[in-house]
């Protein structure tokens, strides 16, 4: 069932653009994107109140979440967090997100939106002797993500996997509307969430659903941090492992600039070709800038013959393609 979020379901901002986006009703754009883009130099939050959140927890909880999932959840503290997934036997994605430990044996697993019905159905159905209870807490809890913020600004908030500039934080749902207000009040402006997907993409983080889906294998998605290796076996871990020793992978997603006319109509998917008609690749999504003289970014599987080249694609509709790996990106191989 869809998750409305409470900015667009309680009117708490007057709102420019409000749009179905990949089968949710979001927030796109508060103001214009280059407008939202600028508030957001001064911090600012995104209403990511539609996100699930699922509690695991129970005497088994710490061993059932270590033996099923990507993340070492056993080197967790409490208040602390790690990224990881959920894969089938053959290392493709189930789902991804954050696990945070809120209390001594009670984990939550956050999710984009899109995801908590197949993660709640995974989750149910390896559950067999452990003394675990699973629980769909999006309806008492509400994610919020702050861009610039101050310190210390919520309580237990932690920082973003791949952005240096974005932290999250769980409120109570029927308080969310009071603290985002106040945050306003405090300076920081309500941000769509086109700008969000921009900074995502330009993080080189992909979405479920729309770069990648249950077909991909963890690590052609690019998602080489979400995976612990040496933690023990988990459902894919002997096919990670081979990946990573040696490096079959045969695509990649990779961050990618992107030139050209009209960014914010042209089609999402589109092949990546050399000048002789050579396919190197497959755009999956991009964004233009916010400041429209530059180029914009995207996320694109590349094979691997081309994941070194510095030499510039082109799609079928003229747009300049160029590998823009993230910082400290090295693919697999």
């Amino acid at each position: 069932m869809q998750v409305i979020p409470i900015t667009i379901e309680k009117k708490l901002f007057p709102v420019k653009k409000i749009i179905e986006f990949h089968g949710e009703t979001i927030a796109y754009e508060v103001e214009t994107f280059s407008k939202d883009f600028e508030n957001s130099e001064q911090g600012g939050f995104f209403d990511l109140s539609n996100w699930g959140v699922i509690e695991i927890a129970g005497p088994d909880s710490l061993d059932y979440l270590q033996r099923m999932s990507t993340a070492n959840v056993k080197s967790l503290s409490i208040g602390l967090s790690a990224s990881g997934a959920f894969l089938t036997g053959k290392g493709t994605l189930i789902s991804v997100g954050t696990f945070l430990l809120v209390e001594a044996n009670r984990f939550l697993f956050i999710v984009s939106p899109n995801q908590t019905e197949n993660a709640l159905t995974h989750l149910e159905m390896f559950h067999f002797q452990e003394k675990i209870e699973i629980k769909d807490r999006t309806s008492e809890l509400a994610l919020i993500g702050l861009w610039r913020s101050k310190e210390n600004l919520l309580k237990q908030s932690w920082q973003s996997s791949r952005e240096k500039n974005l932290s999250y934080a769980l409120l109570p749902r029927d308080e969310y509307g009071k603290v985002i207000l106040e945050l306003h009040k405090q300076g920081l402006a309500f941000l769509g969430m086109r700008l969000f997907h921009y900074f995502r993409i330009q993080a080189g983080l992909p979405w479920m659903g729309w770069e990648v889906g249950p077909a991909d294998l963890v690590l052609e998605a690019g998602l080489d941090d979400f995976v612990t290796r040496n933690k023990g076996c988990y459902p894919g871990q002997e096919v990670v492992e081979r990946i990573f020793t040696y490096g079959q992978v045969n695509r990649k997603l990779m961050r990618v600039k992107i030139e050209g006319q009209g960014l914010e109509s042209v089609p999402q998917e589109q092949e990546i070709k050399q000048d002789d008609g050579t396919v190197v690749g497959t755009l999956k999504s991009l964004m233009a800038n916010p400041k429209l003289e530059d180029p914009g970014f995207g996320l694109a599987y590349v094979r691997k013959a081309f994941w070194e080249s510095t030499a510039e694609y082109r799609t079928d509709i003229g747009l300049k393609i160029k590998w823009d790996p993230v910082p400290g990106e090295v693919p697999n191989g």
